[in-house]
């Protein structure tokens, strides 16, 4: 029986166990794993204070959050620190290291040792969050200045039909009791404000969506927050 001994910087705990040869390995590797969780944590926090020493409390919890799911999804960085098998393959390392000492072990001097690049890779990791989440501010501000705009606009149209093909390719029709008489046309990519742009001068009273499944999924979450319950989804099949 060894008593082995885990320090770390002062936000960590001085863990304390008693490591008996069968079941060394298992409390290692549950102890490492559960460092590793709450040290990923809390330097993404350090970074996020440093670097943007305005942001609200709640923000830099989001944020850490954000950026900590950014890891788990990077494929392509060092799968020990990134990746959804990082906290595991951590803690292997980890619990190899510990099952090899008898007394005191610093967490830190062995992960500075261990991942040399980690920190950088942290800073990394917070700016792609970041860029991403005020990309979402900046589509939530423009979807709002959006709806704002289309509910001060008196219904023009009773019914608008968009058809939205696998070809990439959109139409408009006028929908009546006399049938649908085209608008007009053209393609979706890169014309997507175009489109909507139109569709909000047109202010039908409901707007058939017509597309296939699966098929541009960014174009209809936005129709579906500008024109909520005036919009119906329908699925197209040329």
């Amino acid at each position: 029986m060894r008593r082995i001994y885990v320090l770390g910087e002062p936000y960590f705990a001085a863990y304390s166990f008693e490591a008996y040869p069968h079941t060394v390995g298992e409390q290692s590797l549950a102890l490492a794993q559960k460092i590793f969780d709450i040290r990923e944590k809390v330097l993404l926090e350090t970074v996020i204070r440093r670097r943007y020493p305005h942001w609200q409390k709640e923000e830099i919890t989001e944020l850490a959050r954000r950026a900590g799911q950014w890891i788990a999804e990077d494929l392509l960085a060092c799968p020990l620190f990134a990746g959804p098998q990082r906290l595991r393959l951590c803690g292997k390392k980890l619990a190899c290291s510990l099952e090899a000492v008898a007394g005191p072990f610093s967490v830190e001097g062995f992960c500075r040792f261990s991942f040399p690049h980690y920190r950088s890779y942290l800073q990394t990791s917070v700016a792609e969050a970041v860029a991403a989440w005020q990309g979402e501010r900046e589509q939530a501000a423009y979807v709002g200045l959006l709806q704002n705009r289309l509910a001060q606009t008196p219904y023009r149209y009773r019914e608008i039909h968009l058809y939205i093909g696998s070809d990439g390719l959109y139409h408009l029709y006028q929908g009546s009791s006399h049938g649908r008489r085209p608008l007009e046309g053209g393609p979706v990519h890169g014309f997507e404000d175009l489109l909507l742009g139109s569709l909000l001068q047109l202010a039908p009273e409901r707007l058939f969506l017509h597309v296939s499944d699966g098929q541009w999924q960014a174009l209809t979450q936005a129709l579906m927050e500008i024109f909520t319950n005036r919009l119906i989804l329908c699925r197209y099949m040329p």
